[in-house]
């Protein structure tokens, strides 16, 4: 579980979201990381991507993380 001690915001991690977490610690191309996931779990790439790219935005969004080069981080 992420929390923000200032907010009070809290991010739960579980399953494929905590892997993704995990691997963002190493690899911050988020297509590299859905590619990753097909080949450990039974999805295509299309919706790995998808998936993928919603995590991160909705990380974001919550405050846990910044896409790299953004006007904001």
């Amino acid at each position: 579980m992420l929390i923000d001690v200032d907010s009070g915001r809290f991010f739960a991690l579980k399953d494929v979201g905590l892997r993704i977490w995990t691997m963002l610690d190493r690899e911050s191309d988020l297509d590299a990381i859905a590619a990753a996931l097909c080949s450990e779990y039974e999805v295509e790439a299309r919706q790995a991507r998808e998936s993928v790219r919603q995590f991160a935005d909705s990380l974001v969004e919550a405050g846990f993380a910044r896409f790299a080069g953004s006007a904001n981080g």
